[in-house]
C-alpha cells in the first residue's frame, strides 16, 4: 500500500521526489521477490530431508485420541500411512490412526483396511510439481515490478526535463 501510494501521489502530483521513492522501493521488493524466486529452485533439493524430518517428528509426537491436523490431512490427502509406510507406526510403538484407512471407517488392525504406501513420497512429489510453478510466479512478480521502475523512473525523467506542464 505505502510504495503504490508513492507511485499515485507521485505521478498524480508530478513530484519526482515520490516516484524515485517509489522506484526505490519497488526496487527493494524486486530483489527480495528475485531471492525469493531463487531460493525455491535452490530448496527442491531439499525438499526431501525437510519433509522427512518434520514427518518423522509428527509422528513420534502423534496421538491417536488426539490427532494432529497435519498428519490427518497428509495421510487423507494423499492415500497413504506413515513416513515410508505403515509400519512406522509399529516402530514408534503407536496405534495406526483411523486418517489411514482406505474407506472412511475400517479396522485399523486389519492389514488390508489401511493403505500401506508412505506419505514421504507422494506428499514430495506433489511440492516438487508446485515449486516450479511458485517459483516462476514470484519471476513473473519481480518483472512487473521491474516494468513499474523502469515507468517510474521514465516519468520521474520527464517531470525533470519540464516535458509536463504543472497544473496547479
Amino acid at each position: 500500500f505505502i510504495v503504490a501510494f508513492f507511485g499515485c501521489i507521485g505521478a498524480i502530483k508530478l513530484s519526482r521526489c515520490m516516484l524515485l521513492t517509489f522506484a526505490f522501493l519497488m526496487g527493494v521488493l524486486l530483489i527480495a521477490a528475485l531471492g525469493g524466486g531463487i531460493a525455491i529452485f535452490m530448496m527442491k533439493a531439499k525438499v526431501h530431508d525437510y519433509m522427512k524430518k518434520g514427518f518423522e517428528e509428527m509422528i513420534q509426537r502423534h496421538d491417536v485420541n488426539r490427532t494432529h491436523a497435519p498428519v490427518r490431512f497428509v495421510q487423507e490427502k494423499f492415500p497413504c500411512c506413515g513416513v515410508k509406510s505403515s509400519a512406522d507406526y509399529a516402530a514408534n510403538n503407536i496405534a495406526i490412526p483411523p486418517s489411514c484407512c482406505k474407506t472412511t471407517a475400517c479396522n485399523t488392525a486389519d492389514p488390508n483396511a489401511i493403505n500401506t504406501e508412505g506419505c514421504l513420497s507422494k506428499a514430495q512429489a506433489f511440492l516438487e510439481g508446485k515449486i516450479a510453478i511458485v517459483g516462476g510466479m514470484a519471476i513473473g512478480v519481480a518483472f512487473i515490478q521491474l516494468l513499474g521502475i523502469i515507468f517510474g523512473c521514465c516519468l520521474a525523467n520527464a517531470i525533470k526535463g519540464d516535458a509536463y506542464e504543472k497544473v496547479s
